[in-house]
């Protein structure tokens, strides 16, 4: 998907797909938190979110304990505790330093 805001008519002609297959799997990924909609001018724009803040958020916001969530709750934090890994490789934060001081890094 483009990392803009796109009309189901405009990434059906970027994929060169039909409408009517895009339109399921789209409302799929909305429903899951995946993808972003909202309209404008009339018009459903569908927009991937990024996984924090984003997908991580929008899934878990509506609450639900099923396995399926469950299974998704623990492999986002293993990969959030790999990113905060690799983050620290590449910016190493003083530990002298606050939270407050280390958002504005």
């Amino acid at each position: 998907m483009p990392p803009v805001a796109v009309s189901l008519q405009d990434l059906a002609e970027s994929l060169c797909r039909p409408k009517e297959e895009l339109f399921p799997l789209l409302e799929s990924m909305a429903d899951k938190g995946l993808v972003a909609t909202r309209k404008k001018h009339g018009v459903c724009l569908y927009k991937l979110l990024p996984v924090t803040p984003g997908m991580f958020e929008f899934k878990f916001m509506r609450g639900g304990d099923t396995d399926r969530d469950r299974r998704l709750a623990r492999l986002l934090s293993s990969y959030a505790n790999i990113a905060k890994k690799e983050a620290k490789e590449l910016l190493p934060i003083p530990e002298h330093m606050t939270p407050l001081m280390r958002a504005f890094l």
